[in-house]
């Protein structure tokens, strides 16, 4: 693995190059390219991102990058043979250790368990037994309902007109049920290349591009492109993507640009940079 690291180093110096310039050529973190010349591959989060990594290092400084490639994938292929040569022994020196049940024990524990069980069915259903005997004492009979009398008026006549029903109370309105929150949209960066970006929790891809200094703009939307241009400062453009977003500008340091609500940082240079941007759907 330093060896491959100190091709990178090697190849760096003699271009007079610092690890703070190819980091801002390359939009690569200092740290992770410290760790390819070391030979420290572990410190990345996954073997995609170092190749990534390894290969866009490589082209910076004018390797051959499927020779760098291949190398890495040789001295794995090597460690992997020398862990799984070192598994069996490990396994052999390892002491058998076996368990007996005794059969006895195992009799014993069945009619502990059973004896639990029907003691807790006997608990069970007397209690049921005693909560319906309370329950049939505290609910009594009602009394029959006496035969009512006609009302009678002030001259002692029986008043045989039907009594008018009171009118019924209004029923309460129903309280307005909690809308449920909504997810909350953001833009996540990608950990090796910046310019890889991506919304989650967005329906669409929502991006306003604004200028401060005179750029060119491509742009693609799906796949599809949109619109091609040059642009003055003061001017904007509004676009919204279901997708996938693509923006290719030749003045970085003189674009804005903000996604769903959100502004984005760009690369503080003018030169030409290529943003990638996709919809992560929903968590």
């Amino acid at each position: 693995m330093r060896e491959i690291g100190q091709v990178l180093r090697q190849a760096r110096e003699e271009k007079g190059m610092t690890l703070e310039q190819v980091s801002s050529r390359t939009m690569i973190a200092k740290k992770y390219l410290r760790a390819l010349e070391e030979g420290d591959f572990n410190l990345f989060p996954g073997e995609v991102y170092l190749k990534g990594a390894l290969r866009k290092y490589a082209a910076e400084l004018g390797l051959n990058q499927e020779g760098l490639l291949s190398r890495y994938g040789g001295v794995s292929e090597i460690e992997k043979a020398e862990k799984s040569q070192q598994e069996p022994v490990k396994q052999q020196n390892r002491p058998a250790t076996k368990t007996r049940v005794q059969p006895a024990q195992v009799v014993r524990s069945t009619r502990r368990l059973n004896k639990r069980r029907f003691a807790m069915v006997l608990i069970i259903f007397a209690l049921l037994v005693g909560g319906i005997r309370v329950i049939s004492t505290l609910v009594a009979p009602e009394p029959p309902l006496a035969h009512e009398q006609p009302p009678v008026n002030e001259n002692g006549v029986e008043n045989i007109l039907p009594s008018v029903p009171a009118e019924p109370e209004p029923e309460p309105e129903p309280e307005p049920e909690p809308q449920p929150e909504l997810p909350q949209v953001r833009v996540e960066r990608d950990i090796l290349d910046p310019l890889q970006l991506r919304v989650i929790n967005a329906d669409a891809i929502e991006v306003v591009l604004s200028f401060t200094e005179h750029s060119w703009v491509r742009v693609h939307t799906d796949g599809v492109l949109l619109f091609e241009g040059t642009f003055g400062a003061g001017e904007s453009r509004s676009l919204t993507a279901s997708k996938s977003v693509r923006v290719r500008t030749g003045n970085a340091l003189g674009t804005k640009m903000s996604i769903n609500g959100e502004m984005i940082e760009l690369p503080q240079y003018r030169n030409p940079a290529t943003l990638e941007i996709s919809n992560a759907g929903f968590e």
